[in-house]
């Protein structure tokens, strides 16, 4: 079985639509998915859906947090062996998780597979084989889809929740957790999801970021 784990915060419209779409495409498949509402003083509301759809939530906040314990708990409330993270406003393209646990099993227990993410409103690549991300390994990508077994995702430590309290960083630590646990990356430009931002994009406070760049330089690149 492949969990889906979806952190929520403010994107009901986001998620009813994204969440319209993929039970349209994965209703006949053994796929549950997790939305973890991060406390949200106006609660997500479970959109009736033919998907195996379980809601997590989170004690209540008056803001946002980097959704480092989305995912974090979201795994741990998870049934499958098989681990993919994403956001909740996320569009695929087809039937893209099938694929990408296709992918998985011929990589093997240390394999991470990620999907190619556009942004429609940037017209630009988030996740692409052509980029590189700032401050990783050559060969990693951000994680608008990754998928993972569940074993690789423990060596790994899941994510640092040191996060927690600020904006960012997050993805790009967990990108280097991964490779310390021997993680495989593969991104496969032929597996699209789009990732807009309409709808979906929080304001975070300049010093927020200030905050998790300066955790992130401290653990992996000073």
């Amino acid at each position: 079985m492949i969990s889906l784990i979806l952190p929520y915060w403010k994107r009901q419209a986001a998620a009813d639509k994204a969440l319209s779409m993929l039970g349209a495409l994965y209703a006949d498949r053994d796929i549950e998915v997790i939305v973890v509402d991060d406390g949200d003083p106006d609660q997500f509301i479970e959109p009736r859906t033919a998907l195996d759809l379980k809601v997590l939530r989170l004690p209540r906040k008056d803001a946002p947090k980097s959704p480092v314990t989305c995912w974090n708990e979201g795994v741990k409330m998870a049934s499958g062996d098989v681990i993919a993270l994403s956001c909740i406003e996320v569009l695929h393209r087809g039937r893209v998780l099938p694929a990408m646990e296709e992918a998985l099993e011929e990589v093997g227990d240390d394999g991470y597979i990620l999907a190619a993410a556009w942004c429609p409103e940037q017209r630009a690549w988030h996740t692409h084989s052509s980029l590189i991300v700032p401050q990783c390994p050559p060969g990693t990508g951000l994680a608008f889809l990754g998928m993972m077994n569940r074993s690789l995702y423990e060596r790994a430590g899941g994510f640092d929740e040191a996060y927690r309290d600020g904006a960012g960083y997050e993805d790009r630590d967990f990108i280097h957790r991964l490779h310390r646990a021997g993680a495989q990356f593969t991104i496969r430009d032929d597996l699209v999801v789009d990732h807009p931002k309409t709808g979906a994009t929080i304001k975070w406070p300049a010093e927020a970021f200030s905050r998790n760049k300066m955790i992130f330089e401290e653990k992996w690149i000073n």
